[in-house]
């Protein structure tokens, strides 16, 4: 178990993701220190604008973290405009990383979540941290642009890049598409509408990738991108069919085809034997994250 005086923050820490990693690190004996955009929720969550450099400087120095897990992120593509996109994905981190280095506190870990969509679309199964990115949309330059702008970081704060394929769980918000699947399930609806669901997805478990950000954190390593997923890809049909299966329910797919972006990316998975090598692994199956999913009293 982890030393009881170790703080971590994370920024974002209400978010999906974030809660999920919040448990994993308090059951190692972490104190985990959070961020939010509105009204906060406890005495270790502090209200804070990531884009307003002062807001995240006063947060480093009243917390000083030994590790920081920067989940603070726009993430759904859809959202907001471009504008908004490389405010919050660029320029907050780079806020963060300078308020780290003004304070100069022995940090153990700074962990940046970047994404899989940085890779594009390359026909490959298993794509590994060495390819060449291609990014194709806002959301990914982004990010792109994030992981290079931490790398003049490097010399300074022992930092790791991820590059989170898809995961999903209990609790994620159903404009994402397997929360929407496995609510339709759940509710036994007659119909349901979808884009292309012949699309191939790394999908992970999210308390598989919480374990991920605690191996990470605890590693020797630093100053290195890391894939996080499964391994294993899966199309929305085969999605379809699991929940079809774990809720003992058929209903009617219908393409809306608003729902299909124009630069969808076809095929996307991840090789995860950098992180492997760590000592991670997936715990859960994806049928057992789908089942978990529909049994759960709401997402």
């Amino acid at each position: 178990m982890a030393s009881a005086s170790k703080r971590l923050l994370i920024t974002g820490i209400e978010s999906f993701t974030g809660k999920y990693i919040r448990d994993i690190f308090e059951s190692h004996g972490y104190e985990v220190f959070g961020t939010v955009l509105g009204k906060t929720s406890g005495d270790r969550i502090y209200t804070c604008d990531i884009t307003q450099a002062d807001q995240i400087d006063a947060v480093i120095a009243h917390v000083r973290p030994d590790t920081v897990i920067h989940l603070a992120a726009i993430t759904f593509v859809p959202d907001g405009n471009s504008v908004d996109i490389y405010n919050v994905n660029l320029f907050a981190t780079l806020h963060l990383l300078d308020a780290l280095v003004r304070h100069a506190l022995p940090y153990q870990k700074v962990i940046l979540p970047s994404t899989s969509n940085v890779y594009g679309n390359i026909p490959l199964e298993a794509i590994h941290e060495e390819i060449c990115p291609q990014p194709l949309s806002h959301y990914a330059l982004s990010k792109y642009a994030m992981e290079q702008m931490a790398r003049n970081y490097f010399d300074r704060l022992p930092i790791l890049l991820t590059r989170p394929f898809n995961y999903t769980g209990a609790d994620q918000a159903e404009r994402f598409v397997i929360p929407k699947i496995a609510a339709h399930y759940r509710e036994k609806k007659s119909a349901m509408e979808l884009g292309n669901i012949d699309v191939y997805r790394d999908f992970s478990d999210v308390r598989d990738v919480a374990e991920a950000y605690f191996v990470l954190a605890e590693s020797a390593v630093s100053s290195e991108i890391f894939n996080i997923g499964s391994g294993k890809v899966f199309s929305l049909r085969e999605i379809i069919e699991m929940a079809e299966s774990a809720s003992a329910h058929r209903l009617e797919i219908r393409t809306n085809p608003t729902f299909v972006r124009s630069n969808e990316i076809e095929r996307l998975g991840g090789d995860n034997t950098r992180l492997k090598n760590l000592g991670w692994k997936p715990r859960h199956t994806m049928e057992e994250t789908i089942r978990w999913m529909i049994n759960a009293s709401s997402l």
